[in-house]
């Protein structure tokens, strides 16, 4: 994993960020490649901790939903 590859601490807890924006809060699929964007973002702490999650959660919440109904719940 590359956390242990990297020797900053904030660097370190930079990428634990967008892993937990990812994984947790937007539920992206394990397979997928991280949104650059929350890479750019995490450089800046403040913009980070501001950004709309809560907004881009409810959005990814969404388009799960009308996929499982288009697929019948499978």
């Amino acid at each position: 994993m590359v956390f242990k590859q990297c020797e900053d601490e904030d660097d370190v807890l930079k990428m634990g960020l967008v892993y937990f924006a990812e994984g947790a809060l937007i539920g992206a699929k394990s397979n997928v490649s991280v949104n650059l964007e929350y890479l750019d973002l995490v450089k800046d702490m403040d913009r980070f901790n501001t950004y709309s999650w809560g907004a881009i959660s409810f959005e990814q919440l969404q388009d799960n939903l009308c996929f499982a109904a288009i697929r019948g719940g499978r």
